[in-house]
């Protein structure tokens, strides 16, 4: 079950040589036999001339910088702004290594090793799924490749919360991310994704999937009902970004979500100062470079929390 994306084409890839920075991609197995595809900005854009803009030796010991996308979405996400206000374009003209991560079923990141992508065996998985398999298989890939001890990490809507997936289930994962936040355009994702996000709102827990049998839970679970995710195991120092008008992610859901993680890991929580602003506009308003981007970027240039 998914939605249809077209064909896959190489819109990302395009883009970013159209604006002068180099682009790689890169393929990542899952555990669980899904193969991804990375998109990587691996430097500073080129010049008229054809010269790479200069790195200072500051630059060239910064992280790698992962963005993940949220629901509906894909890599394509962070450069739907215009010229060079993308939140990429500008991590990398900072000098950052950036990855687009294109998570499992989107049009980038739609094979398996031995599952069909047209069945529905293939589209048997949710947000638990991607954090418990696609973020650390993507998140040991760049380490190896960057030769980093740790990589940034920023995450928009279903980004977010499959990181809270991974961090919580796969402690150990905490080691090596440096957390920062942003609280879409259409692509596949999975209709269980869909029914697990609608769990949520029902159930008012952050939980595993439930399954439509009590012993189809027990059978995967140890017990008859889904288990809650322990946001408490997460030691990544966090920035939250919200807004007053997001409907996916409202002030009170971040304030509940703030309720269950430990009192020193949110170092900031960060309100977009326009009333107006919506889940979209984190990444679609032409103001998000003023508003969102460049406090992002500082945070980071400035090491403050990792």
């Amino acid at each position: 079950m998914k939605r249809s994306s077209g064909p896959p084409g190489r819109v990302v890839p395009q883009v970013i040589k159209k604006y002068g920075f180099p682009v790689e991609s890169h393929t990542v197995v899952t555990e669980d036999g899904y193969i991804l595809n990375l998109f990587r900005i691996p430097g500073k854009r080129r010049t008229y001339r054809g010269l790479q803009e200069q790195e200072d030796d500051e630059n060239e010991n910064k992280f790698p910088v992962l963005l993940n996308h949220g629901l509906f979405a894909n890599g394509h996400i962070w450069l739907m702004q215009h010229g060079l206000r993308n939140l990429a374009f500008k991590l990398a003209s900072e000098g950052y290594d950036v990855w687009l991560s294109n998570g499992r079923g989107t049009r980038y990141s739609q094979k398996h090793v031995k599952l069909d992508p047209e069945s529905s065996e293939y589209w048997n998985f949710s947000f638990h799924e991607m954090g418990m398999y696609d973020l650390p298989a993507v998140i040991h890939y760049i380490r190896s490749v960057a030769r980093q001890p740790k990589i940034y990490y920023i995450g928009h809507s279903m980004g977010s919360t499959s990181f809270f997936v991974a961090m919580s289930e796969i402690p150990e994962l905490n080691d090596f991310v440096p957390f920062y936040t942003l609280p879409h355009v259409p692509d596949s994702v999975s209709t269980k994704t869909l029914l697990h996000y609608m769990q949520l709102i029902n159930s008012g827990k952050f939980r595993q999937f439930d399954y439509p049998s009590s012993w189809e839970n027990e059978e995967r679970y140890g017990v008859k009902g889904p288990r809650d995710y322990n946001l408490s195991k997460i030691t990544t120092p966090m920035v939250l970004v919200w807004s007053d008008n997001d409907n996916l992610a409202t002030p009170k859901d971040v304030n509940i979500t703030r309720s269950f993680l430990r009192p020193d890991v949110v170092k900031e929580s960060i309100r977009v100062p326009w009333y107006l602003w919506t889940h979209r506009d984190f990444i679609k308003a032409i103001d998000a470079d003023k508003l969102v981007y460049d406090k992002s970027i500082e945070i980071l240039n400035t090491k403050r929390y990792g």
